[in-house]
């Protein structure tokens, strides 16, 4: 059993220029015991005309880890999905949580049938390392839930017979971290006032809100996703999937629709995505309508516009010469008659090369 204990953490940071001198020291303090965690986070600052203390993150957290499930009671960021937006509120939260419990594996992982006509050893190489062994009866056998990393790859099955005849067969194979197994459901819900003012004012509490989402992993190529957010002025729900067809990476479709006073808007969004051992490409279009909201948008002055997003990433991996990338990012905010008011575009390159082995120059 986990005992009772406390600790702090803490910065200091001090400046000195020709205007004055700063001072700002952050702490937080932590009470923790058998069955939960109390936290207090902020910064006292003086000098250059402020002073004085200013709190950020104050909450109380208990897990449960056998079911993997943790509640937060006080300050919190709500959990979002790839298409929806995290928000900060004053509350309760109420959610799944896979990291108090690193021995569950959430997403599928492949398995590698064969059949053997004698009884026989079946070693498993997969990308050239031996991950399993076994002695298998003659007919048809199955190695389940085999541990290998994100992305495609190669499995090699070797079985070798009595008198040391041996049969490779090569199988392909690709796992996506964004899926979940089949059976296994994520969630988080979370109820209170939304957060203003973070970084600036103590307490600073504004409209109450809801906030939901789900994720069920339906099959192993497939997981289902929806989410829902509510205000006394807002609504706003959707829902998207994300497919792993064949071994050619991953899908992901979103479709969600608001309602704000008068205004109502949606936003939709389609995503790709591989990787390989050598290389890997992502690319991402997104569309929000004039009127769409959501818990981070719906109180904004200007609602009547709307935005395109498209994004592609590309990494190369040249083994010994490094590590080579690129990223081009092209956004477009359109006015309340659809005249081009914004556009603005990114275009970056990465280079990366290990020096020894506890160095990297990029």
């Amino acid at each position: 059993l986990a005992s009772w204990g406390a600790m702090v953490n803490y910065q200091f940071y001090a400046q000195r220029a020709d205007g004055g001198s700063l001072a700002s020291l952050w702490s937080e303090q932590r009470v923790f015991g058998p069955v939960a965690t109390l936290s207090n986070s902020g910064v006292m600052r003086v000098g250059s005309g402020i002073g004085g203390y200013l709190r950020y993150d104050t909450h109380a957290r208990f897990i449960n880890e056998d079911r993997a499930l943790t509640v937060t009671a006080g300050d919190l960021i709500t959990r979002s999905l790839p298409w929806s937006t995290s928000v900060r509120l004053g509350g309760l939260q109420f959610t799944r949580d896979f990291n108090t419990r690193p021995d569950l594996l959430t997403m599928p992982l492949p398995s590698f049938a064969g059949k053997a006509a004698v009884p026989s050893a079946v070693d498993l190489f997969v990308d050239g390392y031996r991950q399993q062994g076994a002695d298998v009866a003659p007919g048809r056998f199955v190695l389940q839930d085999v541990p290998v990393i994100n992305g495609a790859g190669e499995a090699v099955i070797v079985t070798t017979d009595a008198v040391g005849r041996q049969i490779a067969t090569t199988i392909p194979f690709y796992v996506s971290s964004t899926l979940l197994r089949a059976g296994l459901t994520d969630f988080a819900a979370e109820a209170g006032a939304i957060r203003q003012g973070y970084g600036i004012r103590n307490f600073d509490y504004g409209t109450l809100a809801a906030n939901g989402s789900i994720r069920r992993g339906m099959t192993s190529f497939l997981t289902l996703e929806a989410h829902a957010e509510a205000t006394a002025r807002l609504r706003h729900i959707g829902g998207g999937l994300v497919v792993a067809p064949w071994r050619f990476g991953t899908v992901a479709l979103s479709v969600s629709a608001s309602r704000s006073g008068q205004a109502a808007g949606h936003r939709w969004s389609l995503g790709y995505s591989y990787t390989a051992r050598q290389f890997s490409v992502a690319a991402q279009y997104d569309d929000r309508s004039r009127g769409f909201r959501e818990l981070a948008s719906f109180d904004l002055a200007n609602p009547a516009t709307r935005r395109r997003t498209y994004r592609a990433i590309a990494n190369v991996n040249l083994a010994r010469l490094g590590t080579l990338g690129a990223a081009y990012i092209s956004g477009r905010t359109l006015g309340s008659v659809d005249e081009l008011t914004l556009r603005s575009r990114l275009l970056s390159l990465s280079y990366g090369r290990p020096v020894g082995s506890r160095a990297n120059v990029a």
